[in-house]
């Protein structure tokens, strides 16, 4: 197990601007298809109105960019400014990302093997080769591996943390010594420091979270 895990869960919302043009066309159509024109005459009113106020604005933005600051001088005018109407919209679930650091202070020539095997095996298994064409022609290239990845509690999974779906390496890092650097006999880096991100390749839904992840 890593020293800390930490998992964030995102869900996106942006902002969204309704002009009154927008609005004014939303409410024809809306109208129209709860009951037809003849049982819509409150609402064929404030469409009317909405048209002439998008009407009105309209010619203002052509004024104004003809001779600069109409907008401004029609705003001081009335005491009041037009602003668009804003909504919360939602946009999609984030997919999650996985940091792992490990640091690994070998104290024998079998150690420094194993450390060597362990960054060795991660750097290939994030790579890609070229495959089935000239590289001077156009390039194509395989899928990288990818990593399920289990918090495990002595031989078992430990069910108190969250799952992880099956992820893509997307980073390595290396780093090699500490404050400054020192080698064993041979040259073996006496401090490796090994960091990992990893993002689910699976968007995580409330089924997936009622399972566990």
């Amino acid at each position: 197990m890593p020293p800390n895990v930490s998992v964030n869960y995102e869900s996106k919302w942006n902002d969204g601007s309704i002009s009154i043009q927008a609005q004014t066309g939303f409410e024809a159509i809306k109208g129209f298809m709860e009951g037809g024109w003849e049982e819509t005459g409150a609402t064929l009113k404030g469409v009317l109105e909405g048209v002439g106020e998008a009407v009105r604005q309209g010619a203002i933005g052509m004024l104004d960019a003809v001779a600069p600051g109409a907008k401004t001088l029609y705003a001081i005018e009335r005491g009041r400014v037009i602003t668009p109407k804003m909504e919360m919209m939602f946009e999609g679930v984030g997919r999650r990302n996985f940091s792992y650091t490990f640091i690994f202070i070998p104290k024998s020539e079998t150690e420094a093997g194993a450390v060597h095997n362990i960054v060795w095996l991660f750097k290939y298994h994030m790579a890609a080769d070229f495959k089935g064409v000239a590289q001077n022609t156009y390039r194509e290239m395989d899928i990288p591996s990818t990593f399920d990845i289990q918090y495990m509690y002595k031989t078992n999974e430990n069910q108190n943390l969250n799952k992880i779906g099956t992820c893509a390496l997307t980073k390595v890092d290396v780093e090699y010594g500490g404050d400054k650097y020192v080698s064993h006999e041979g040259g073996v880096p006496q401090t490796t420091k090994l960091t990992l991100n990893f993002t689910e390749l699976e968007i995580v839904t409330k089924d997936r979270i009622a399972d566990g992840y």
